[in-house]
């Protein structure tokens, strides 16, 4: 079956080989969280699993024993099928499902939902409402984004790619407007850069549309996002 997201199963792969650093710095800010409030995390939630990768990784660093999936695309649901079949034998139980069936995700169940460079994808009302739904009372949702109108990059170079490229709707969301849809359902919400420091990669096709190193460093020190949601108890 064609892949109607990417070119190629290749650009698949590349795309996760690609977000394996924001993934781990991710995780360290929500064991930062965890830590610091002896939090407990059992059931987690992916918005935009894909291949389950970053699921995969939650089990490792944070001991998660319910994992969870939202994903559109049905051969990238079968391939999270295929890598986190491979925890059954450790006692996990895990379920990826369509963006048509929220419903199969327990009520006020979820300790931690994540949604990882997807949102530009996605209705922010809409999603607010369903982590509002899921999120168990005292739960975190963490949502990574540099695809926002307040980054340059994303709106001049970025943006019409993808919609050139992959035929794709994209969604506006600026920071504020994320914030403000949160907290319309009642969640708290604080923001910060997701990288406030640590190497950059440098992948020329990924970075042609920045022409010096200052703005490279804008880019990922300032345009890439994480809001941390909390649902109050």
């Amino acid at each position: 079956m064609k892949n109607p997201y990417f070119l190629s199963e290749r650009e698949d792969a590349l795309m996760e080989e690609n977000a394996t650093n924001a993934w781990q710095l991710l995780l360290l800010t929500i064991m930062e969280s965890i830590r610091a409030r002896k939090d407990k995390v059992h059931a987690v939630l992916d918005v935009g699993c894909h291949w389950g990768g970053l699921l995969f990784r939650m089990v490792e660093i944070l001991n998660a024993s319910e994992l969870y999936g939202i994903e559109p695309l049905q051969t990238a649901r079968a391939e999270a099928v295929k890598r986190l079949g491979k925890l059954r034998k450790r006692g996990l139980t895990f379920g990826i499902f369509s963006e048509r069936e929220w419903s199969s995700i327990p009520v006020e169940h979820i300790d931690l939902v994540v949604c990882h460079e997807a949102i530009h994808l996605i209705d922010r009302d809409e999603l607010m409402r369903h982590i509002a739904l899921v999120l168990r009372p005292g739960g975190k949702a963490y949502i990574v984004t540099s695809c926002h109108t307040e980054s340059k990059y994303w709106m001049g170079h970025l943006r019409p790619k993808v919609i050139k490229r992959h035929r794709r709707r994209i969604v506006d969301h600026s920071p504020f407007q994320i914030c403000q849809a949160a907290m319309d359902q009642g969640l708290r919400v604080s923001f910060r850069p997701l990288f406030p420091y640590g190497w950059i990669s440098y992948e020329s096709e990924r970075e042609a549309g920045l022409s010096s190193a200052r703005k490279v460093m804008e880019h990922h020190y300032r345009d890439i996002l994480v809001f941390r949601i909390t649902k109050p108890t």
